[in-house]
Parts: structure tokens; sequence; C-alpha cells
């Protein structure tokens, strides 16, 4: 262990001399302005490095670094689902917030492919089906940017929403969205035909009229986005069926809409 040694200084005063007995050193400055930390090979000799530190900076050999001008780059991709496991992969998507950030995934459950929440604590995913939670080991997450919450009730769809799964046997498009519960931000599943948005909470599913759902704001509902058919299913027919029955869910919302107006 090195000695523990402390300096009094004032401003412009003379520099003070100590002999290291290690090969390294640590320090640190309490002072309303900057200090500078030099080092020598011999006391009274001009010293080889110094170490300037002023508030919240710190640079090398007495003149701070000159730094190239960045210019920004417009940020390019999108939304993709990428396998998980219990490390997130770079780009995981925020969703929520229960004691810890929560992260968007989608898992297959009883034929349906359902969103749901990731808890980086557990390493695993969690989806809400059947009145129950359930954990997932075999999971994807959401990656990307640009996504905005939108409030939202019932089977209001805003255009873009982003569409993250199906619902077993009709296989009705799945849309990511959260609620609020006992102060947390809990991830969930909306299923437009029951007019809610399901979440997983302490092992069990509930279920929410107003809610928060994710929308891209660079795609309109005139397709449907952010799925994969091979990632729905090696069945082509299958996943030709999930999109009609997205339309199908589509004109029936339209249709509803103009009947209540």
């Amino acid at each position: 262990m090195g000695d523990l040694i402390e300096f009094s200084t004032w401003p412009r005063q003379q520099n003070i001399f100590h002999k290291l007995t290690s090969g390294a050193i640590a320090f640190s400055v309490k002072g309303e302005t900057h200090a500078a930390v030099g080092l020598a090979k011999n006391p009274s000799a001009d010293c080889e490095y110094w170490v300037i530190i002023g508030h919240n900076e710190c640079w090398l050999n007495s003149v701070p670094p000159k730094l190239e001008r960045l210019l920004p780059k417009k940020v390019q991709g999108g939304l993709e689902w990428i396998k998980g496991d219990n490390i997130l992969p770079n780009g995981a998507l925020i969703g929520g917030y229960e004691k810890e950030m929560l992260y968007i995934i989608r898992a297959e459950h009883e034929g349906s492919l359902t969103p749901g929440k990731f808890v980086p604590s557990l390493g695993l995913a969690i989806i809400s089906w059947g009145d129950e939670a359930h954990v997932k080991s075999d999971f994807e997450v959401l990656c990307g940017y640009n996504c905005i919450w939108v409030p939202t009730s019932g089977n209001i769809i805003p255009a873009g929403a982003v569409v993250a799964g199906y619902s077993e046997n009709t296989l009705e498009p799945l849309y990511v969205g959260r609620v609020v519960k006992h102060g947390h931000l809990i991830l969930g599943k909306v299923l437009p035909s029951h007019k809610v948005c399901y979440f997983p909470y302490k092992d069990k599913e509930f279920a929410k009229q107003k809610y928060e759902i994710l929308v891209n704001p660079e795609i309109s509902m005139d397709s449907p986005n952010c799925y994969d058919k091979a990632q729905l299913s090696g069945d082509r027919l299958i996943a030709e069926s999930y999109i009609a029955n997205w339309e199908h869910a589509r004109n029936s919302e339209y249709t509803s809409e103009s009947e209540s107006e």
C-alpha cells in the first residue's frame, strides 16, 4: 500500500514535490479552480507530464486536446425482432418499468405469438395468456429506435401501431401495449377484438381498457408492419391467413367506427 499524503496549496503557489514510492498514483482534488498534477524525474526539474483537472473535465500535458467537430449522421434501420437470451441484444427497446427496466419481447405460446416483457434480473421473458403469467426462455426481443407510445383505449388502434404477433386459432394481430398498475409501467399485449390490453403481473393476467400502444411513426396502417412470414410460421399458408385476418380485423374496425358515428 502506498503513502497517503495531503497537500494544501494556493493559486499560483510554487510546486510542491513528493517522492513516489510505488509505480502508480491515485489522487483527488478539492478546490474552486483548476488544479494541476505534474510528474518529474527529480525535484525542481521540469515536469514531463501534466494532468490538468477542471470542473467535469481532465486533460493531459497542460492543454485540452483539440477535438474534431463531428457532423451528425442520420440513423438508418428500423425495428427488428432478434433472438433473445439472458443477455439483451444491442438496441433492445426499453418499454416499461417494474422495479427495473422492462424490455419488449414476444414468444410462442399455445399456437399464438404473444408480446410481453423481459425482466433483466431474471434473464427471462414473461407473457400473459389464459388468466396466467407464463415464463419463457425462448423469445425474441424488439430492437430499433424511433418508436412512440400513444394513449388509446378499447379497440382503437392508431396508425403505425406495431404488429408484434398473432392470437391462437383466428390469428388476429396482437400489438404491444403497456399499462400503469401500482406505480409500475408494465408491458403486455393488445387484442383489438377484446378491447383491452392484457398484461402479466405477479403470476397472473390482468386487463385494462385504457392503455398505451407502441407506434412506429414511419409506417402506416396500409400494410402490416414488423412481422416476418418465416418467423410467424414455417407454413406459407398460415402466414397468408395471418395477413387475411389482419385485413379483415382492420376493415371491421373501420366499419364499427363508421356505424358508431
